[in-house]
């Protein structure tokens, strides 16, 4: 399973209709404020839905991973400029080269108590035959073509036979959180009873592609920009199959997992942080059937007696516990699984922010999809570096440069690495900074 590119409309800052393709590796970098983090919420919008214990409605629209107060902070909105009434939300996905995908289109329905609520406008289906538009009221053009179904071999003739003319089908369109999808119920005209209901998706292919988009949404990790101050301890953590909510929250339970299961990730663990210049080992300790602790070794390097000079990760620099997230989420990913990383780099010594292009290119090669937020021109280095030396294939790294207009849209410019690891004509700025400080300080210190 893949993500292979996101919709976004009327969105935040995304005032026009926008499709972000992904690749194997998916940079997302510009300006501050510029929109990169509003790509990535369109779908974090969806996680956070799916993953709630109860019915939020359409969307959950503040939850563990993304947070409005109200449903008008979600819409485009500038002076001068017409306010969105709809937004719509959708991402396509592939498996084994089916293609499956889903869009949803919202708006606000104003209620007596002045709340806004999201309500939906329509749910399309996507698939290699095409699109499949669905309203909560199908229309008379789609009840005909169901009702024709009823002439087809796909009617089940034992229902024929046993209630004739008296058989009808009555269609319906059921909302499943912000999906929506067409339910099959066949009734007795002369006693106005449920005959049979097939329920959504067997006349369509609905259900099927449900099932794909909802477990390519459930298995995206999630390592927030904010990862919080470390801890004496950590709660522990069911570790399975998904990861709901936040994965900073599952580290030390992965962490303690990979110990008790003797699996080799924990080894790896270790010597991705060495590489970083962080640590050398890394240890969680199970204080109660509640607490976790994480340990680490003192020093980067290993040394005689140093397995057991450990210490709280507390007792320790920041960005220890900053990385860790990040190091534990490119592990602990299965092939096809999305990883969404925020501002990888924080806390990072800059030769550290460069290793960790490494990490990053293991996971990629080992089938995990990896989208970064980043700042980081050495992160970048380091990734074009590896494209450069034919270590990366350059098909499987993407980035998308975002930037404003004149109105505070945000406007997407992507492009493929090409063969010497450069980005083409995006139009990226960092190295540019650099060189202009570089410049001015040594013009600065010339003059004296």
């Amino acid at each position: 399973m893949a993500i292979r590119s996101l919709v976004i409309d009327g969105l935040k800052s995304f005032r026009d209709r926008t499709e972000a393709p992904l690749g194997d590796l998916t940079i997302l970098s510009g300006a501050n404020s510029s929109g990169k983090s509003t790509i990535m919420h369109a779908i974090l919008l969806m996680k956070q839905t799916l993953e709630s214990g109860y019915d939020p409605g359409p969307l959950l629209i503040s939850g563990p991973n993304v947070i409005f107060s109200n449903t008008e902070q979600m819409f485009w909105s500038a002076q001068g400029e017409k306010r969105k009434e709809q937004i719509c939300i959708g991402l396509t996905t592939e498996k084994n080269q089916n293609m499956s995908g889903y869009e949803v289109t919202l708006q606000q329905q104003k209620e007596k108590d002045g709340t806004k609520p999201l309500q939906i406008v329509k749910g399309t289906w996507l698939s290699h035959s095409g699109r499949n538009e669905l309203s909560l009221d199908l229309t008379d053009e789609q009840r005909k073509e169901y009702e024709a179904i009823m002439q087809s071999d796909r009617f089940p003739e034992s229902l024929s036979r046993q209630f004739g003319e008296n058989l009808y089908l009555d269609p319906t369109v059921q909302r499943d959180r912000f999906f929506l999808s067409v339910n099959i119920t066949f009734r007795d005209r002369s006693k106005k009873n449920v005959v049979i209901e097939l329920g959504r998706g067997f006349l369509t292919n609905d259900l099927q592609n449900q099932m794909m988009v909802e477990e390519a949404i459930r298995s995206i990790i999630h390592v927030p920009g904010l990862r919080g101050n470390p801890r004496r301890t950590y709660p522990v953590t069911a570790v399975e199959k998904h990861f709901p909510g936040l994965f900073p929250d599952y580290v030390a339970s992965v962490i303690a997992f990979w110990q008790n299961t003797n699996n080799e990730k924990a080894n790896q663990l270790g010597l991705d942080l060495k590489e970083l210049g962080l640590t050398w080992n890394v240890k969680a300790r199970k204080i109660s059937d509640t607490e976790v602790e994480i340990q680490v070794g003192r020093l980067p390097r290993s040394q005689r007696g140093g397995a057991k000079d450990m210490v709280s990760i507390a007792d320790v620099g920041f960005g220890m516990s900053q990385s860790l997230p990040v190091a534990v989420a490119l592990l602990a990913a299965d092939p096809g699984e999305l990883v969404y990383l925020e501002q990888p780099e924080i806390h990072l010594h800059p030769r550290a922010e460069y290793h960790l292009s490494q990490l990053i290119h293991r996971a990629v090669m080992r089938g995990v999809q990896v989208v970064i937020e980043t700042h980081s021109e050495l992160l970048l280095l380091g990734l074009q570096t590896l494209v450069a030396a034919n270590e990366f294939d350059k098909k499987k790294a993407m980035i998308h440069w975002i930037q404003r207009d004149k109105f505070g849209a945000s406007i997407l410019k992507s492009s493929e690495l090409d063969a010497q690891g450069a980005f083409g004509n995006v139009p990226i700025d960092f190295g540019l900074v650099s060189f202009e400080a570089m410049s001015k300080y040594l013009d600065v210190s010339g003059e004296e």
